[in-house]
């Protein structure tokens, strides 16, 4: 679960599913892709900038494992999209972010962990816009 993500400075929550693949040397490759439904009190399409949204974006990136024991501190660099859908408009952004985080395994197939990202996401005729997020995660090795 990402714990917070921000609309227009609003923190709000969402989920993310993450999937990765060890490539070799202490890399991997990611996919995530966050998932929110929310009401906002500031940032959607409507004159009083309150009201619902559903967003959801992805990241493509890769990671460096700093330790690949049970402990596991990485840090990571990705490609960013998301999109805000509010009444009547959609909201595309593209950009590019980073992340840190930690995993602890507690066996072979099931780790928990915490991280951070900060995304810089640009948009049509407006100005950029900054994202933090942290979040706790859980999962499972297939």
């Amino acid at each position: 679960m990402q714990a917070t993500t921000s609309i227009r400075n609003a923190p709000q929550w969402a989920i993310t599913l993450e999937a990765s693949r060890y490539i070799e040397s202490g890399f991997e490759v990611y996919l995530r892709i966050p998932f929110m439904i929310t009401r906002t009190p500031t940032g959607a399409d409507t004159s009083s900038g309150s009201g619902d949204v559903f967003g959801i974006g992805g990241n493509l990136g890769v990671r460096y494992l700093f330790l690949e024991e049970t402990i596991r501190p990485w840090v990571g660099v990705h490609l960013a999209t998301t999109v805000l859908f509010t009444q009547p408009n959609a909201t595309p952004s593209a950009g590019i972010g980073t992340t840190v985080g930690i995993d602890f395994f507690l066996n072979d197939f099931l780790s928990i962990g915490a991280r951070g990202s900060y995304d810089l996401f640009y948009e049509l005729n407006k100005d950029a816009r900054h994202n933090f997020s942290a979040g706790l995660s859980l999962a499972t090795i297939f």
